[in-house]
Order: structure tokens, then sequence, then C-alpha cells
């Protein structure tokens, strides 16, 4: 993880089309675990809406309620990483 990303020290990342969000989640308990999670930002997107998330993915509501609950993650919806310039808010990408 601290090789020239989140570390000890913080840092920032971007996870694009992490599916059902479960790769986030699970980089969320690891930052916490570890204690870098208070220096660490961590930005999650995926292509379907919020609500196409819950229809495809059995476990989305209850990942997603997980995630809340860790303040330094954010999640967009609807981004495209193949027009990611267009479609990921410009706090992200910054």
């Amino acid at each position: 993880l601290a090789a020239g990303g989140l570390g000890p020290a913080g840092g920032r990342a971007l996870v694009v089309g992490d599916g059902d969000l479960s790769f986030s989640l699970a980089l969320a308990r690891v930052l916490e675990a570890r204690d870098w999670a208070p220096r660490a930002r961590v930005h999650a997107s995926v292509l379907q809406s919020r609500d196409e998330m819950s229809d495809i993915y059995t476990r989305f509501d209850d990942i997603w309620a997980a995630l809340q609950q860790h303040a330094n993650f954010t999640v967009q919806f609807g981004v495209d990483a193949t027009r990611i310039r267009e479609t990921l808010d410009a706090d992200a990408a910054g």
C-alpha cells in the first residue's frame, strides 16, 4: 500500500470500477486497522447508479452501509472509465 500511494503519512487513491464496492470496503478496513485512515482519502467509483447497484449486487446495500461509516471514503456513481475526464468529479480528480 505505501509505494507512492497510501501509507502511514496518508495520501489519496482513486478506485475505478469497483463492482459491488467490496474492494473499497476491504481497503477501508485495512487503512483503519493500520491507523492510516485519518490521513488517507479514497474516492471509489462505479459506472452504475446507486439504484442499479442495488439491483445488480445482492450484497451492495450492506457494503454501502458499511462504507458510509468510513469518513475518509467517498463514492461516485456514474463514472465511465473510458470517459473519466468528463464523468469524474473534479474534487476526486484533483
